[in-house]
């Protein structure tokens, strides 16, 4: 039968740091981190010893480490990244963060989102925590650009045989990129008698502008 306990909480240099007695078979403690005055105690390592009475004998029994950190994870990111769109939405590798807590311990960071994305300036926040529930984040940038041209195939020559202008229904050529264009032309609304040169234009929604020419 226990008749009296103590619970310690001293520091690695043996200071006391926080103290409970009481008198009862069980004994249920809750440290908020804070010494006898309330005040916050400084990071660092800090033991828990147990001293229990019960018939005329005293015991004491070590029962753990208490490690306090209050200092937030060191956060490395990747660089920022602008990436050529290979898609309408595009996916990107943002490369991997790395993080150290206060121990020197890897870390492995959190991201989001993920993608794939669309053209423009995006922010992918990284996220870490250590086991003593200190936080870190931070932004990486990733911006999607658009700097190809669309791609002309070949502009078919049209042979008609006319006394007079003749008007004619011209089939675009074929053109690829990666997002949807708009063609246009110079045709005139009749052609005359002879050879006329049409030139075909194709622009893409970032402005890249591409040409070719039909006879």
């Amino acid at each position: 039968e226990v008749t009296a306990w103590i619970v310690e909480i001293t520091s690695l240099q043996g200071e006391l740091t926080r103290h409970w007695t009481g008198a009862s078979d069980c004994v249920d403690i809750t440290w908020d981190g804070r010494n006898e005055s309330g005040i916050r105690v400084p990071d660092g390592t800090y033991s828990l010893t147990y001293t229990r009475e019960g018939q005329g004998d005293m015991t004491e029994n070590f029962l753990s480490v208490i490690e306090i950190n209050t200092v937030a994870p060191d956060l490395q990111l990747p660089s920022d990244q602008i990436v050529e769109a290979t898609d309408i939405n595009t996916i990107v590798d943002p490369g991997q963060a790395t993080a150290r807590d206060v121990f020197g311990n890897l870390l492995l960071p959190q991201s989001s989102p993920a993608g794939p994305f669309p053209l423009g300036t995006h922010e992918i926040t990284w996220v870490v925590e250590d086991r003593f529930g200190n936080s870190t984040s931070s932004v990486q940038t990733i911006t999607v650009v658009d700097t190809q041209a669309p791609v002309f195939g070949q502009a078919v020559s049209i042979l008609e045989f006319a006394d007079e202008p003749l008007a004619l229904d011209l089939e675009p050529p074929v053109v690829t990129d990666v997002f949807p264009v708009t063609i246009s032309n110079d045709a005139p609304s009749l052609f005359p008698p002879g050879t006329t040169l049409v030139t075909w234009q194709a622009i893409d929604p970032s402005g890249n502008t591409s040409h070719v020419q039909q006879l």
